[in-house]
C-alpha cells in the first residue's frame, strides 16, 4: 500500500507520457459507455489532495473529496479496535436485530447513484 501511495504522490495522474498517454488505467465503464463512473477523477483528486490542492481534488471527484473524511475515520477506528483486541463491528452495525447497517448501506448507495446521474448530465461544471 505504501508502495502505490509513494508512486501516486510522484507521478500525476493528470499528465500524459511521452505517446501523449497516462500510464495510469482508464477507466472501463468511460471507455465503453463514453460517461464518468462515480470514481472517474479519484486518483487525480488523491494526487491533488496529497499536494494540498483542495479546490483541484474536488474539480476532479467532488463526491470522493466530502466522502474521504469519513472513510479515514472510519478506518482508524476499526484499526484501532483491532489493535486494541476489542470487537470489530461494522460501520454502521449497531447489535444483534439492528437494521441501521441496512439503511446506512441504503443511503450510502443511493448517495453514489444519485451523484453518478447528476455528473453525467449536461450541465454538470465539473469533470471534463
Amino acid at each position: 500500500m505504501a508502495v502505490v501511495v509513494v508512486f501516486v504522490y510522484q507521478n500525476d495522474p493528470a499528465a500524459t507520457a511521452a505517446g501523449g498517454r497516462s500510464f495510469y488505467p482508464a477507466c472501463n465503464f468511460r471507455s465503453l459507455t463514453g460517461l464518468n463512473c462515480p470514481g472517474c477523477g479519484a486518483t487525480r483528486a488523491t494526487w491533488q489532495l496529497m499536494h494540498g490542492n483542495i479546490g483541484s481534488a474536488f474539480y476532479y471527484n467532488p463526491l470522493y473529496v466530502l466522502v474521504l473524511p469519513i472513510g479515514l475515520i472510519w478506518g482508524s477506528r476499526y484499526f484501532y479496535r483491532q489493535w486494541r483486541g476489542a470487537p470489530v463491528v461494522a460501520a454502521g452495525a449497531v447489535y444483534h436485530g439492528s437494521r441501521r447497517h441496512i439503511y446506512v448501506a441504503a443511503g450510502w448507495l443511493g448517495l453514489i447513484l444519485v451523484y453518478w446521474v447528476v455528473r453525467n448530465l449536461p450541465f454538470w461544471p465539473w469533470m471534463r
